[in-house]
């Protein structure tokens, strides 16, 4: 690769400098473009027809609904982890008792409906 580009700066560019001396220095094709200041004020406008434009930002609304959507449910998927990892624990609590009564008191702790004994 260094060689070609080796034989390319010897054989190719001497006649390229060659070229422009027998053509004359080349000018920009309009004098408004030499100035630096012009070009670099310059802004691009591309014009698209209006149903074009009216889809575009359509499928930008549409894309940020999507967006906003995508935030809540994956909140609510954290949400609805914390709560498996929590009900895990409680059932390998349960599993661990040594009788259907502790079990049974274990859950019911959960739920909160602690019933008398007597029952």
């Amino acid at each position: 690769m260094k060689k070609v580009l080796i034989l390319a700066l010897f054989c190719v560019f001497p006649y390229c400098v060659h070229a422009q001396d027998v053509a004359g220095s080349i000018g920009p094709a309009t004098p408004e473009l030499a100035n630096p200041a012009t070009v670099a004020g310059a802004t691009v406008t591309v014009e698209i027809p209006k149903a074009e434009y009216e889809a575009l930002k359509q499928a930008a609304a549409e894309n940020q609904r999507l967006l906003q959507r995508r935030n809540q449910l994956l909140a609510e998927n954290e949400a609805l982890a914390a709560e498996v990892a929590v009900w895990k624990q409680r059932l390998s609590r349960v599993l661990r008792c040594a009788t259907i009564q502790e079990a049974i008191e274990e859950l019911q702790s959960y739920s909160g409906n602690v019933e008398s004994p007597n029952r």
